[in-house]
């Protein structure tokens, strides 16, 4: 099928009923980016709820979106939807457009231009995140990875990745070849043939093995530093980028309800100052108990 470079459809995730809020946040980003395709994916058993939140969104937007299903499995947590995110099979659901924006529910864009980011070459775009992940480290070290949460991707770019790349978890066998070197000297077999072994997590998260492993292993797969994916997006420490970026906000933010809900209650419309004035009181109240989620590379 014939596409344009500059095509892309704004993927939702959804697996569970949407709050109100979740609602009204995805209405405006779907209506803010009206000129794209809106998709909601999620668990095949879910069907009747994502048609009926389709058809909730479609008319507060005033734009058809559709429904893509994939397999329960996928949708148990937050691996099984990482791994739906590592497969052809979801790629291959977009090969009608250039890109898909992946942009969950706690993601709120913030500027209608996104041509801009359809021309820009890269492979995959998120919001820098840092070293320390969940609770950077001070000073502040971009890791080189980029978050998921709100991501451009370039459909076949993935594919072709995906195309070159063997997946395989990490577990005794692959700590066994690496210590003997063996991996490494199969890798240098499988790379004469534009192939790779990419060894990830058990448990893995899928903008890390993305923007991490699979990036380092393709040299034609490209990301940006932290400079540019500032300007695409915030997601931890939105107060430092956002003096990072000469005072100017990106294209969309990423969970910002939990990383300082204060500094965009004085950016987002009036309508969500309520939810983020109590966003701000949950986080006060349980930061210094939040589990350390560790560092997702692992």
């Amino acid at each position: 099928m014939q596409r344009g470079s500059d095509s892309c459809k704004i993927a939702v995730p959804v697996h569970r009923r949407l709050t109100d809020f979740e609602i009204a946040v995805v209405g405006h980003n779907l209506a803010l980016l009206s000129e794209y395709q809106g998709v909601l994916f999620g668990p095949e058993s879910k069907r009747p709820l994502l048609e009926s939140t389709a058809k909730e969104l479609q008319k507060s937007t005033g734009s058809s979106i559709l429904v893509e299903c994939f397999g329960d499995a996928y949708f148990t947590d937050v691996f099984g939807y990482s791994w739906l995110l590592l497969k052809r099979e979801f790629y291959d659901r977009f090969d009608d457009v250039s890109h898909v924006l992946i942009c969950q529910p706690d993601a709120f864009i913030l500027s209608a231009d996104l041509k801009k980011w359809l021309a820009s070459g890269y492979s995959y775009l998120g919001a820098p995140v840092f070293v320390g992940f969940d609770k950077p480290t001070m000073p502040l070290e971009f890791s080189n990875f980029l978050n998921g949460g709100l991501s451009l991707r370039n459909i076949a770019d993935a594919r072709s990745a995906l195309n070159h790349v063997t997946l395989v978890r990490k577990s005794n066998w692959t700590r066994g070849f690496r210590a003997l070197g063996l991996l490494q000297a199969i890798n240098a077999i499988l790379r004469s043939f534009g192939k790779s072994i990419v060894v990830i997590p058990k448990n893995p998260h899928e903008d890390v093995v993305w923007t991490g492993p699979i990036a380092n292993a393709l040299e034609a797969f490209s990301i940006p530093g932290l400079e540019t994916a500032a300007q695409f997006s915030f997601e931890n420490m939105p107060r430092e980028l956002f003096r990072r970026n000469g005072q100017r906000l990106p294209f969309g933010c990423h969970a910002f309800g939990v990383y300082d809900p204060e500094f965009w209650r004085e950016h987002f419309p009036d309508w969500t100052h309520e939810y983020l004035s109590n966003s701000c009181t949950v986080v006060s109240e349980s930061s210094p108990n939040e589990p350390d989620r560790g560092s997702r590379s692992n």
